[in-house]
Order: C-alpha cells, then structure tokens, then sequence
C-alpha cells in the first residue's frame, strides 16, 4: 500500500500504512521492546499480533507508521467492541489501543496516527472511541488527552478515556 503524503515537516519524515500479514513480523519486534522496557505485559509473538490485530474480526483498522527509512515507529488498532469484550466498552464502540517504540516522541507520532484512525472510525460509522489505560502510565494519559479523549470513568488501576463524534 502507498503510503499517505504528510503535510507538516514532522510528518514528512513518517509514512502510514495499514496493517498486513507481513508486518506481523515487525509489530511482534516492537511489542518485544516495549515488553523489555516494562511498558507493556501482554503477548508480543506474531501469532497473537496476526490474531489480535491484523486478522481481528472486529478489526476496523490497524494502522502502522514508519520512519522514512522504514522503521516501524508505531501502530494503532481500532476494533468494533461487541457484547462480552474484555474491556467491557459499550457495544458498537470503537476500542483504540496504540503502541508506540520505546525510542520515539509519542506526541508526534501518536498523533500522526490518530488522524487516521479517526477518519476509520468516522467511515465505519463509530459515534464514539474508548481506550483502556494503565492508570499509571502518565505518557499515555497525557497522549490520549492530547488527542481529545477525555476521562469517563475508571476502574481499579485503569482510566477509560472517551472520544465521541456527537
């Protein structure tokens, strides 16, 4: 797939892309070191990175933005939440999760993909997004606020951040 024509400097040098079955490979890699740095405790082999994000059922988009030289920056998912999910957002939600390199500025790049993800979200006809987040990773928080997520409830070691087309 092409990759989309940025507008500003920052995004001169970062080309999005949507997810395939090749990159699982790479996304596996990231998830690994976002694992070592400790920012991360789930799975990170590329047949739960296939299963979980590029062949997803629910899967409205997995977006991936790479550095000119083709590094693998970052990724963005976005599924359809259904009755039952494991993170017991309103059904007909979106669930937005984002996994950025340990080694690069999330503002910049989380935002480049959210820009995406958002027009995914608005074509498939979501009129709200949630994310899950560890209610101590004060990056991540900041990040989603920045985008436009805000606070809408919590749980025990978790903030839900909300975005809604309404």
């Amino acid at each position: 797939m092409a990759a989309l024509r940025a507008s500003s400097s920052t995004n001169e040098t970062m080309r999005i892309r949507a997810a395939r079955s090749e990159h699982a490979s790479a996304i596996s890699s990231l998830l690994g070191a976002l694992l070592a740095s400790g920012r991360r405790n789930a799975p990170t082999d590329t047949e739960f990175v296939l299963k979980h994000y590029i062949r997803h059922p629910e899967r409205i988009a997995c977006t991936l933005v790479f550095s000119k030289d083709d590094q693998l920056l970052g990724f963005q998912t976005l599924k359809r939440a259904v009755v039952g999910n494991r993170h017991e957002t309103p059904e007909g939600w979106g669930i937005i999760g984002t996994h950025l390199s340990p080694n690069v500025a999330p503002q910049a790049v989380g935002c480049r993909l959210f820009g995406t993800t958002r027009m995914a979200a608005a074509t498939a006809g979501l009129v709200d997004i949630e994310a899950f987040i560890d209610a101590e990773d004060d990056d991540v928080l900041a990040y989603y606020e920045k985008i436009g997520l805000g606070t809408w409830r919590t749980a025990p070691g978790v903030v839900c951040k909300r975005f809604s087309f309404a």
